[in-house]
């Protein structure tokens, strides 16, 4: 019976037996201990601050697009241009020679201009003096033909100012008269239209600046007078 007893004996069953540690491994647990409290004391005394991560944008929803229209710059004014003067002539209507020389008398319907600027002209028949022929004298007004007239753009210079701000257009009939050498000795206004604008003594101006007529050979004393009549010019 004790031998069974005996048999039924188990480790688990048996008494625990208490050994003592050594030293060494008291001094290794002694070591670590101290470790753990200074890793204790350390972590106690750090400060910690909450850092604040950046928020991502709020995503951005487009309900619509919104189109702008703006309307076209007008179209820029076309600005006046100012329009060349043309010079109209009219065809040259000549006088009726009187039956004998005289002076021609001047007519009376607006100012007359004289002045002496160089020209060339010879034309007519030669005038002889008093008692050199027993021929009936001849009539020194014959027809004068332009050798050169005042172009447009001399006009501009001309145009009455007047006129010129208040954008009126006009006209004015002239008569003028030539010695022998060309040059114009004086010229009357027999109408202008519109008046009192000056456009009848801007066009006397203008003709005894630049207008000159040709030369004919057959003169030649040069004392004879020539009648340019009814002369028009259009100031437009």
């Amino acid at each position: 019976m004790s031998e069974m007893v005996h048999n039924l004996h188990h480790p688990l069953f048996a008494t625990t037996v208490h050994r003592r540690l050594s030293p060494s491994v008291i001094a290794g647990l002694g070591v670590a201990a101290l470790l753990h409290a200074g890793i204790a004391v350390y972590l106690i005394n750090q400060n910690f601050q909450m850092i604040d991560l950046p928020q991502p944008p709020p995503e951005r929803i487009n309900d619509g697009v919104m189109v702008r229209f703006t309307p076209p710059p007008p179209p820029p004014t076309p600005q006046p241009q100012s329009q060349p003067i043309d010079l109209h002539k009219s065809p040259i209507t000549p006088l009726a020679p009187p039956p004998i020389p005289v002076e021609p008398s001047p007519v009376d319907t607006g100012p007359v201009v004289t002045t002496t600027p160089p020209a060339t002209i010879t034309t007519g028949a030669p005038v002889e003096a008093a008692g050199a022929s027993s021929q009936p004298a001849t009539s020194p007004y014959v027809k004068a033909q332009w050798a050169s007239y005042p172009t447009g753009e001399a006009a501009l210079n001309y145009y009455p100012a007047r006129a010129l701000d208040q954008e009126i257009e006009g006209e004015a009939l002239v008569e003028c008269t030539f010695n022998a050498s060309g040059k114009i000795t004086a010229c009357a206004v027999l109408t202008e239209n519109p008046a009192r604008y000056g456009f009848g003594q801007a066009t006397v101006d203008l003709l005894v600046k630049y207008a000159r007529a040709k030369p004919q050979n057959t003169l030649s004393f040069g004392s004879g007078c020539f009648l340019l009549s009814c002369h028009r010019v259009t100031v437009l």
